[in-house]
Protein backbone atom coordinates (compact mmCIF):
# COMPACT_ATOMS: atom_id res chain seq x y z
CA UNK A 1 0.00 0.00 0.00
CA UNK A 2 1.47 3.15 -0.86
CA UNK A 3 1.22 6.53 0.96
CA UNK A 4 -1.05 9.28 -0.02
CA UNK A 5 0.18 12.62 -0.36
CA UNK A 6 -1.83 15.85 1.64
CA UNK A 7 -3.23 16.81 -1.49
CA UNK A 8 -4.48 13.16 -2.06
CA UNK A 9 -6.10 13.51 1.36
CA UNK A 10 -7.77 16.72 0.48
CA UNK A 11 -9.35 15.32 -2.39
CA UNK A 12 -10.22 12.10 -0.51
CA UNK A 13 -12.10 14.34 2.29
CA UNK A 14 -14.12 16.46 0.21
CA UNK A 15 -15.68 13.50 -1.24
CA UNK A 16 -16.16 10.80 1.41
CA UNK A 17 -16.81 13.49 4.72
CA UNK A 18 -20.34 14.05 5.32
CA UNK A 19 -21.77 17.29 6.52
CA UNK A 20 -25.37 17.83 8.91
CA UNK A 21 -27.04 19.83 6.99
CA UNK A 22 -30.85 19.60 8.41
CA UNK A 23 -30.59 22.54 10.51
CA UNK A 24 -29.60 21.47 14.21
CA UNK A 25 -26.62 21.07 16.18
CA UNK A 26 -24.82 17.70 14.65
CA UNK A 27 -24.53 15.95 18.14
CA UNK A 28 -28.07 16.57 18.44
CA UNK A 29 -28.66 13.42 15.86
CA UNK A 30 -27.42 10.82 18.29
CA UNK A 31 -30.99 11.62 20.51
CA UNK A 32 -33.29 13.11 17.56
CA UNK A 33 -33.15 9.29 15.11
CA UNK A 34 -33.83 7.36 18.53
CA UNK A 35 -36.16 9.07 19.71
CA UNK A 36 -38.21 9.60 16.15
CA UNK A 37 -38.26 5.73 15.44
CA UNK A 38 -39.60 5.66 19.10
CA UNK A 39 -42.30 7.86 18.12
CA UNK A 40 -42.97 5.69 14.81
CA UNK A 41 -43.16 2.63 16.12
CA UNK A 42 -45.27 3.64 19.03
CA UNK A 43 -48.05 4.60 16.28
CA UNK A 44 -47.90 1.43 14.72
CA UNK A 45 -48.34 -0.36 18.64
CA UNK A 46 -51.58 1.99 18.83
CA UNK A 47 -53.07 1.48 15.41
CA UNK A 48 -52.79 -2.21 16.45
CA UNK A 49 -53.39 -2.47 19.91
CA UNK A 50 -57.24 -3.50 20.09
CA UNK A 51 -56.27 -7.04 18.26
CA UNK A 52 -54.59 -7.88 21.90
CA UNK A 53 -58.39 -7.70 23.57
CA UNK A 54 -59.60 -9.41 20.52
CA UNK A 55 -60.93 -13.22 21.54
CA UNK A 56 -62.69 -15.62 19.60
CA UNK A 57 -62.48 -16.99 15.98
CA UNK A 58 -60.13 -15.13 13.74
CA UNK A 59 -61.85 -12.91 11.23
CA UNK A 60 -59.94 -12.67 7.67
CA UNK A 61 -61.56 -9.16 7.48
CA UNK A 62 -59.91 -7.70 10.57
CA UNK A 63 -56.98 -9.41 9.83
CA UNK A 64 -56.79 -7.32 7.02
CA UNK A 65 -57.94 -4.43 7.61
CA UNK A 66 -55.08 -4.37 10.43
CA UNK A 67 -53.04 -5.06 7.59
CA UNK A 68 -53.55 -2.17 5.69
CA UNK A 69 -53.36 0.09 8.53
CA UNK A 70 -50.24 -0.69 9.65
CA UNK A 71 -48.72 -0.90 6.13
CA UNK A 72 -49.80 2.82 4.93
CA UNK A 73 -47.09 5.18 5.19
CA UNK A 74 -49.07 7.61 7.14
CA UNK A 75 -49.21 5.55 10.00
CA UNK A 76 -45.49 4.28 9.80
CA UNK A 77 -44.44 7.59 11.00
CA UNK A 78 -44.03 10.98 9.53
CA UNK A 79 -40.37 11.12 10.00
CA UNK A 80 -37.21 9.78 7.80
CA UNK A 81 -33.86 9.85 8.33
CA UNK A 82 -32.12 12.07 5.43
CA UNK A 83 -28.43 10.95 4.62
CA UNK A 84 -25.87 13.96 5.10
CA UNK A 85 -24.26 16.17 2.30
CA UNK A 86 -20.46 15.66 1.28
CA UNK A 87 -18.51 18.28 2.12
CA UNK A 88 -17.22 18.64 -0.89
CA UNK A 89 -20.78 19.81 -2.10
CA UNK A 90 -21.67 21.66 1.16
CA UNK A 91 -18.67 24.06 0.50
CA UNK A 92 -19.39 24.84 -3.57
CA UNK A 93 -22.73 25.80 -2.14
CA UNK A 94 -21.28 27.84 0.57
CA UNK A 95 -19.08 29.73 -1.66
CA UNK A 96 -21.86 30.97 -4.07
CA UNK A 97 -23.92 31.64 -1.16
CA UNK A 98 -20.97 34.02 -0.06
CA UNK A 99 -20.92 35.63 -3.61
CA UNK A 100 -24.42 36.15 -3.81
CA UNK A 101 -24.32 38.27 -0.55
CA UNK A 102 -21.45 40.17 -1.37
CA UNK A 103 -19.18 38.94 1.28
CA UNK A 104 -16.93 37.89 -1.67
CA UNK A 105 -16.75 38.51 -5.10
CA UNK A 106 -18.01 36.15 -7.58
CA UNK A 107 -14.32 35.60 -9.07
CA UNK A 108 -13.16 34.31 -5.73
CA UNK A 109 -15.98 32.21 -5.29
CA UNK A 110 -15.52 30.61 -8.88
CA UNK A 111 -11.71 29.60 -8.22
CA UNK A 112 -12.41 28.38 -4.73
CA UNK A 113 -15.36 26.36 -6.19
CA UNK A 114 -13.19 25.26 -9.42
CA UNK A 115 -10.35 23.59 -6.54
CA UNK A 116 -13.19 21.60 -4.78
CA UNK A 117 -13.35 17.78 -6.58
CA UNK A 118 -16.38 17.49 -8.19
CA UNK A 119 -18.61 14.45 -6.24
CA UNK A 120 -19.40 11.31 -8.53
CA UNK A 121 -23.63 11.26 -8.78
Amino acid sequence: MTRKTPQQKKRESYLKDRVNVYGENSKASRKAIPKRKRISSRKVRRKTSFLRTATGPRDLDTERDVGERVSERADRGWWQKSPDRPLGEVLAQKFTRRARLGIISKKTAKEKTKKLPRVPR
